[in-house]
């Protein structure tokens, strides 16, 4: 009986401490991801408006922010997350984190402004055919 309850409780804790949750990016112009939680740590990449996370870790160490007249509470978190085909693990601050689900935004930056597209969708994909005329060429 006691190896039971010992054996119940393991695996209980190990679930527990294993379980990740999936939240999405919510700042507008993105989201640090750092090598240690704190905003004096280094910088490894930017995460878009919409990336999918996995929380993997709670640091309880918590911060404010005040952006625009309100205050967002919030804590450091690791997490994991794919950014342009690339794996990233590191440090960001989950006031910026929501569990609805965000379609990812597309930037086009020119040189004097930005374009952004929001729940851009593909409807439909086809080569175009090109002929060429002498010194040019046309697109049908």
């Amino acid at each position: 009986m006691k190896i039971l309850f010992s054996f119940l409780f393991v695996l209980l804790t190990t679930t527990i401490s294993f379980s990740q949750s999936s939240l999405y990016v919510s700042a507008d112009n993105g989201l640090y991801v750092r090598e240690a939680p704190g905003q004096a740590a280094n910088v490894i990449t930017k995460l878009n408006y919409g990336t999918k996370v996995d929380v993997v870790k709670h640091t309880n160490l918590t911060m404010d922010v005040l952006e625009k007249g309100n205050i967002i509470k919030g804590e450091w978190v690791k997490v994991n997350a794919y950014a342009n085909y690339n794996y990233i693990e590191g440090f960001v601050f989950n006031g910026y984190l929501t569990e609805k689900e965000l379609k990812p935004r597309v930037h086009v930056n020119f040189d004097a402004f930005r374009i952004t597209f929001d729940d851009l969708q593909v409807i439909s994909f086809a080569p175009i055919k090109r002929t060429i005329l002498e010194d040019s060429i046309a697109f049908d």
